[in-house]
């Protein structure tokens, strides 16, 4: 039980020793509450509160759309939330937690996966029909609370459209590279460029769109922060994937914990961020011999050796710290832009926690 507890609170006990000692301590212990409060009565209504894969979760992307819709009422005075948006707000986060625990379920279903964070995954419990129509379920229901909270709201109806836009067009991005995936052959396994953009458009998208939500919703109008949330969102997505793509190397126990048992995705020939990278070493002919192999052993002892042989192990590392500096400097871009500086030691400070404990998880 130690282990497992210890995953599903890594997140949690995080933020709120990041709290500890901040002036926002009682906005954030609001947006906590009010956002699990809605959540939860959406997820009661379908029946679906005791299914541990949607009730538990990191709500990264959630605080995300509160920090960048709080970007431009910053500094917070009495009345700079009135009840009417807060409660807009928290539909709009909650939207965005609909669409990815829809990509989670859906995900898990097609690898096969037995369990997340040690309970069981929906399909495993109600069927792959069931599981499905879930999160085909909990994406309308997205939609509707997106537009329940730009009714609330009275947004321009330009903004409006663009929100719409941007939502229906990350929603499409995410599955058709989700197919994308499914159809990856074993030679673009190691095609790191494809990988990139394979992630790019399963996960970063959302992280994208996220940052932009916010945004908009808090009428911000600056194409130029627009840009710099899109390399952010980019970069944050990429930098996230490769830490779970890690964790079965780095974090065996844990990843049995969180799955049930070890699982390498490019024995499925699913993406790899790890895999990709090798693929910079590779030769076309270490590449031929790998597609020829028909054992799963076999591949997984052909990955050991080249790893080893062209020491990609290290090359991840410094690939992390090139990751981790660039996402330093596009954040700081925001600040250079004149955002409200307050608003900002906090977006940055939120952000590093996200990276710092997806990191922790690999130890």
């Amino acid at each position: 039980m130690g282990n497992e507890e210890r995953y599903h609170s890594i997140w949690r006990e995080n933020f709120e020793s990041y709290l500890k000692n901040k002036n926002l301590f009682l906005i954030q212990k609001i947006f906590n509450y009010k956002f699990e409060k809605k959540y939860n009565f959406v997820i009661t209504k379908y029946k679906l509160n005791d299914l541990g894969q949607l009730k538990d979760g990191n709500r990264m992307r959630p605080r995300i759309v509160f920090w960048t819709f709080l970007m431009n009422i910053f500094p917070l005075r009495p009345k700079s939330i009135t009840s009417i948006k807060l409660s807009a707000i928290i539909d709009a986060c909650v939207s965005i937690e609909l669409i990815h625990k829809s990509s989670l379920i859906l995900d898990d279903m097609i690898d096969k996966d037995i369990t997340r964070k040690g309970s069981p995954c929906i399909h495993m419990t109600l069927g792959s029909e069931k599981t499905s129509l879930i999160a085909l379920n909990l994406i309308t229901h997205s939609m509707q609370l997106l537009n329940v909270s730009l009714e609330k709201l009275k947004i321009d109806s330009n903004v409006k459209e663009k929100i719409y836009a941007t939502s229906i067009g990350t929603i499409n991005t995410m599955s058709y590279n989700a197919i994308k995936d499914l159809d990856t052959s074993q030679a673009s396994l190691f095609n790191l460029s494809k990988v990139t953009e394979i992630v790019q458009g399963q996960v970063s998208s959302l992280f994208i769109y996220s940052f932009l939500l916010g945004y908009y919703i808090g009428n911000g109008k600056n194409s130029l922060i627009e840009e710099a949330f899109i390399d952010i969102g980019n970069t944050l997505g990429f930098l996230m994937q490769l830490f779970n793509d890690l964790e079965p190397y780095r974090n065996t126990r844990m990843n049995i914990v969180h799955k049930s048992e070890v699982h390498y995705d490019f024995l499925e020939n699913q993406k790899s961020i790890i895999v990709g990278f090798l693929g910079e070493f590779l030769t076309t002919k270490e590449i031929k011999s790998f597609s020829e192999l028909n054992h799963k052993a076999s591949k997984d002892e052909f990955f050991i050796l080249k790893m080893e042989k062209y020491n990609v192990w290290k090359f991840i590392d410094e690939q992390i710290l090139l990751l981790k500096q660039k996402l330093k400097k596009q954040n700081k871009t925001l600040s250079e832009l004149g955002v409200n500086e307050i608003w900002y030691n906090h977006f940055n400070n939120l952000i590093n926690l996200m990276v710092e404990t997806a990191e922790q998880r690999l130890i």
